[in-house]
C-alpha cells in the first residue's frame, strides 16, 4: 500500500511540474516583444539643427492633420529644446493624407516650393500656426501664394514650381518610404529608428532620453 502511495505521489509531483514549467514558457513566450530599432532615412527636407547630433527625430506628418497640429504645438517646444542644446537634429517627411484631408497636398507641394528658395521651416511653422484658426483652408491657393509674399518669396518662381506641381514625386517618394517603414498614420516619429506613433509626448520624451544614455 505504502508504495502504490508513493508512485502515486510521485506522478502528482511529476504533474504538478510539468504544469509548473508549461506556464513558465508560455508566459516568457507572452512577453511582449521589443519594438524594432530601424535605419529611417532623414529625407530630401532640410534639417533642424545639427545633422551631427547624437539623437536624430524623423516626424512622418501631414499639415492638415489635427494630431500633428498637436505636436507642433505642444512637441515641438520640447524639442527645440534639445536641439538648441545639440542634442537632437529634427527632420521632417512628407505623408499627406489626401483621403482624410483633400486640400493637404497643395500644402505639401508649396513647402517644398518654399524650400526650394531657402525659407521651408519658415513655411512650415507658419503654416502649422495658421492651422488653429484656418483649419484646413490652409491648402487653398490665395492663401498659399499669399504666405509666400509674406515670408518674401520670389513670387513668380514659387507660383510656377507649385502649378507644376515640381517635387510630386520627392512627396510620392516619402508616402511610400513611409508606408514601407511601418507608418500608417500621423504623426509617426523615429528616434534613432525606434518608432513613436501618434501625439505622444510622454513616448517621445522617454524615447530621446534612452537615446540620450
Amino acid at each position: 500500500m505504502k508504495q502504490i502511495n508513493l508512485s502515486v505521489l510521485f506522478l502528482i509531483l511529476f504533474l504538478a511540474l510539468g504544469i509548473f514549467l508549461g506556464s513558465q514558457y508560455i508566459k516568457i513566450n507572452r512577453q511582449t516583444p521589443q519594438p524594432k530599432i530601424l535605419s529611417i532615412e532623414p529625407g530630401t527636407l532640410p534639417p533642424l539643427g545639427n545633422p551631427n547630433a547624437p539623437v536624430k527625430v524623423i516626424e512622418f506628418g501631414d499639415f492638415h492633420c489635427p494630431f500633428c497640429f498637436k505636436a507642433y504645438k505642444f512637441i515641438y517646444p520640447q524639442l527645440e529644446k534639445y536641439i538648441n542644446e545639440g542634442k537632437i537634429v529634427f527632420y521632417f517627411r512628407d505623408f499627406p493624407l489626401e483621403v482624410l484631408h483633400p486640400q493637404v497636398f497643395n500644402v505639401h507641394l508649396a513647402s517644398r516650393c518654399a524650400n526650394e528658395q531657402g525659407k521651408y521651416w519658415e513655411f512650415h511653422k507658419q503654416v502649422f500656426g495658421d492651422y488653429e484658426t484656418l483649419g484646413q483652408n490652409t491648402g487653398n491657393e490665395d492663401y498659399l501664394f499669399s504666405l509666400s509674399e509674406k515670408l518674401k518669396l520670389n513670387s513668380e518662381q514659387f507660383k510656377e514650381c507649385y502649378n507644376s506641381k515640381k517635387y510630386l514625386n520627392d512627396i510620392q517618394n516619402d508616402i511610400q518610404y513611409g508606408t514601407n517603414v511601418g507608418v500608417e498614420g500621423t504623426p509617426t516619429f523615429f528616434v534613432n529608428g525606434k518608432i513613436v506613433v501618434g501625439f505622444d509626448p510622454n513616448g517621445l520624451e522617454k524615447a530621446i532620453q534612452e537615446a540620450l544614455k
